[in-house]
């Protein structure tokens, strides 16, 4: 019978047709902001089967609170790798003259110096807008994909939902990061990626540029990609593909603009 249930090796008990059964749903929406870190098809079985708005609320709302901690924490940090790169950016352009890159230097300096308030003021509300403008624009990208790749149904309000969950990876990304910030008293530096797998003085060749991804960034990619599974009914790997895909179109777009940028001075 289609309601009949049969454990399998992991000790979690399931339907015949592949899904968990009722009583190993996780009901509590504290408890799947949590949990999706470990179990995330668990967790986005529960919520195809009943969701409510504290699915997105509680997770935004800790992505938001660290990403507020990383930012005043790391200002300072901050704008001094932003000091230091528009620095380089002068000293390299061969186009200018000793006296002009003195001059420029200076007037970057006193621009800085003046902006520091309204960098600071800026940089609290990019925090807060860039979380939504991500998860409503990933929310967009899951529809996309779910839609025309595999063949599926995905509402915008389960897609925002399953953005939000995901984002409790950049809520444990914060966490490393943050003493790593304060270690290398830098906030650019502050990260774990795939870059730092290759020889130091490689940081400016391109394939290494394209691969320096956030591993953090890898794992969200991964758990959205279980949700997307989830709710379309297909499987993790027809799923995973076409997300990977995008992303390493997104990575060669911004890293062939950043270089052109680059070369301009």
């Amino acid at each position: 019978m289609a309601d009949e249930t049969k454990e399998e090796m992991d000790g979690n008990t399931y339907t015949d047709n592949g899904d968990y059964d009722e009583d190993e749903l996780i009901k509590s929406p504290l408890k799947r902001v949590f949990m999706v870190l470990l179990s995330p098809r668990l967790v986005y079985e529960s919520l195809s089967k009943k969701s409510s708005k504290l699915d997105w609320i509680i997770p935004i709302t800790l992505t938001l609170l660290f990403a507020l901690i990383i930012i005043n924490s790391g200002f300072e940090f901050l704008r001094n790798d932003q000091h230091e790169a528009a620095i380089n950016r002068i000293e390299n352009n061969t186009k200018l003259t000793e006296e002009q890159k003195a001059d420029g230097i200076e007037r970057t300096e006193k621009q800085m110096e003046r902006m520091s308030g309204i960098q600071r003021s800026l940089g609290n509300i990019f925090a807060v807008v860039g979380v939504f403008v991500h998860l409503l624009f990933m929310a967009l990208v899951m529809m996309g994909v779910v839609s025309v790749v595999l063949k599926g149904k995905l509402t915008f309000d389960n897609a925002f939902k399953i953005g939000a969950l995901g984002s409790m990876t950049s809520v444990v990304g914060s966490v490393v990061k943050l003493p790593l910030m304060f270690y290398h008293e830098s906030l650019m530096q502050a990260k774990m990626s795939l870059g730092l797998l290759f020889p130091e003085g490689m940081e400016e060749n391109f394939i290494v540029k394209l691969v320096d991804i956030d591993i953090f960034i890898l794992w969200y990619v991964i758990i959205i990609s279980i949700g997307m599974s989830v709710f379309s009914k297909k499987s993790l790997s027809k799923a995973l593909l076409p997300m990977v895909l995008l992303w390493f179109v997104f990575r060669v777009a911004i890293t062939s603009i950043s270089g052109v940028l680059s070369g301009l001075g």
